[in-house]
C-alpha cells in the first residue's frame, strides 16, 4: 500500500492497481522492538528510503536470492520501529515516527519449513517429495 489510512478516501482513490516492489534487507533483530528472534525477521529499506511494508501487505512475500535461486524467506506482518503507534493501534505503515527509513517484522518462514510441509503432505501426499527438496 502505499498510503497509512487505506479508509481514507484520499487513500483509496490512489490505491496502486499493480504489484509494487520494495528492495529490503535483513537488519540486525535489535534495531526492531519486540521482535521474536526466533520467529521473526527484522527488514530496512535498501536504499534508506522511507518506505516499508503498509496495512493491506500483511502476508505478502520476502524473497532472498539464495545461490542463483529466488527464496521464500518472510510473510509480512508489522511495523519493527514505533512501538508507541503500534500499541494504540494507530500506526498502519512500517515508516518511524519521524518519517525516516522505517524498519518491518516479517514472519520468518523457514522457521515454520515443518509445520508448512507437515500440513500441505497431509493434505497433498504427492507434494511431499517435491517440498522436501526445497
Amino acid at each position: 500500500m502505499t498510503c497509512d489510512d487505506p479508509h481514507k478516501p484520499s487513500c483509496e482513490k490512489n490505491m496502486p492497481r499493480w504489484l509494487r516492489e520494495l528492495d529490503t534487507v535483513l537488519v540486525p533483530d535489535k534495531r526492531c522492538t519486540m521482535i521474536d528472534h526466533a520467529s521473526e525477521l527484522c527488514t530496512g529499506q535498501r536504499q534508506g528510503r522511507a518506505a516499508m511494508s503498509c496495512g493491506g501487505d500483511s502476508g505478502g512475500p520476502q524473497i532472498r536470492k539464495i545461490a542463483g535461486r529466488w527464496e521464500l524467506i518472510g510473510a509480512t506482518s508489522r511495523d519493527g520501529d514505533d512501538l508507541n503507534v503500534r500499541k494504540d493501534g494507530s500506526g498502519i505503515c512500517g515508516t518511524n515516527p519521524k518519517s525516516g527509513p522505517g524498519l518491518g517484522i516479517w514472519t520468518d518462514v523457514t522457521h515454520y519449513k515443518p509445520w508448512i510441509i507437515k500440513t500441505i503432505t497431509k493434505h497433498d501426499p504427492e507434494a511431499a517429495a517435491e517440498l522436501t527438496a526445497m
